[in-house]
């Protein structure tokens, strides 16, 4: 909060280098990282506002461009306007808060030793800040070396990860995406959809919005990589159903498993259309008609199709349905018998040194998907998700933390009466 209050009294000071101001409020990102590691890994804290406070000292500093004179013009006034709003947003949303603090802290917001008869005094309140930017990250690395509040892996925190490394403006990424398996699916203007989420939620319009437009960033990406996966196991039961009655209960089983390591890799596990598809499944190898020596009870085994699995495909065809309303999508058209009989299906898929020779941690921010990236390859649909599917998120958000942004996103329901996952 002192962070917010001086550089507030700076950027409405008249001698303000709105340049340097911006640089000033962007830099309290470095320890706001580290607040948030150290009381996100104590599970006695909550991380409230302070999700806020580092969303915008990360933001802000993409302002900088439109003051590269350093003053008021024409034409970023607009920007000032934008940026004041934001920063005293930001700056209540922490104070309502701040009624629990230790009020002996010498951090406490009233406790600040800060000269007021200086407060005309440009030099003086640059000089002050320094100091206290100082000071607050002094307090966290003793905090953290005395293990009173220790921080690891500031990293997962930053922005780019929070926002799934910018997966919405990757146009190309997105199209490799979405036309590498087969799904007889038309996405419409999905990229320019993604691009404008995107795009819309690095806005600082949260006064009016509260983070809505962040909000509708993660339920598109999520809603997407859900039709996704939900019409790879459309076609895993199609083909499961004409396969050897000996086969059917392993295959639903490897299915099951396949679409839990989705839930759990993008936690998704609390998703109600996620969590109903796993259920149904489960229940869908539970009724497995078998008789008492193990064997498949062939005589049931018609009903046991038409009661269960094709209500389970007509079931995923009704959620993808719902979730293609949202996303601008439609299926054209399903598989024929043929294709889905076919032992493999032709796939194009990501299969370069980066993905097979380099782990996740080695890879870096810089790594680009190119067209080199990707080969033919005829592998099954339950090979396509364990191998490819799993294995392609897993290259497109590394190092991203889902349950931390899952953390963040429960904070951002707070603000508003949205709930992403409709549990």
């Amino acid at each position: 909060m002192n962070h917010l209050k001086l550089t507030k009294v700076l950027l409405e000071h008249e001698l303000c280098d709105y340049k340097t101001s911006i640089y000033m409020i962007h830099e309290g990102n470095a320890f706001v990282k580290k607040q948030l590691a150290s009381l996100y890994f104590n599970q006695e804290f909550k991380v409230g506002s302070l999700w806020l406070l580092n969303i915008y000292t990360s933001t802000i500093g993409t302002y900088v461009d439109y003051f590269k004179n350093s003053k008021i013009t024409k034409e970023n006034y607009s920007k000032v306007t934008e940026i004041l709003k934001c920063h005293e947003y930001v700056y209540e949303k922490l104070d309502l808060e701040s009624k629990n603090c230790d009020k002996t802290s010498r951090f406490y917001i009233n406790n600040l030793v800060f000269n007021y008869t200086q407060n005309y005094n440009y030099d003086y309140l640059v000089t002050f800040h320094k100091k206290l930017l100082y000071d607050i990250d002094i307090l966290i690395e003793t905090n953290n070396s005395n293990g009173t509040l220790v921080f690891t892996n500031t990293k997962v925190f930053q922005k780019y990860y929070l926002y799934l490394n910018r997966f919405g403006v990757h146009t190309f990424t997105v199209l490799k995406l979405i036309n590498s398996f087969n799904l007889r699916i038309h996405w419409g203007d999905i990229t320019t959809k993604l691009a404008d989420i995107y795009n819309n939620a690095n806005k600082f319009d949260w006064p009016i919005k509260n983070f809505r437009s962040c909000l509708l960033l993660y339920s598109t990406s999520f809603n997407l990589f859900k039709v996704i996966m939900l019409r790879l196991t459309w076609k895993q039961f199609l083909y499961i159903q004409h396969q050897n009655a000996s086969l059917i209960e392993n295959l639903t089983k490897q299915w099951l498993l396949s679409l839990k390591n989705f839930a759990s890799f993008l936690a998704l596990e609390k998703d109600v259309a996620i969590k109903s598809i796993i259920e149904s499944i489960s229940l869908h190898i539970k009724s497995y008609p078998l008789n008492n020596n193990g064997t498949v009870d062939l005589n049931k085994l018609s009903t046991y199709q038409q009661d269960y699995t094709d209500k389970l495909v007509d079931y995923i065809s009704y959620i993808i349905s719902i979730l293609c309303e949202g996303l601008g999508c439609t299926i054209v058209e399903n598989w024929n018998t043929e294709e889905v009989l076919q032992i493999s299906n032709q796939v194009t898929f990501y299969s370069d040194r980066i993905l097979h020779n380099k782990s996740i941690d080695e890879t870096t921010e810089s790594d680009e998907i190119t067209d080199s990236n990707y080969i033919n390859n005829s592998i099954s649909v339950l090979d396509c998700v364990q191998q490819d599917f799993g294995r392609y998120l897993s290259y497109l958000f590394k190092r991203v933390n889902f349950n931390i942004i899952r953390s963040f996103i429960e904070y951002l329901e707070t603000l508003n009466t949205y709930n992403l996952f409709d549990e």
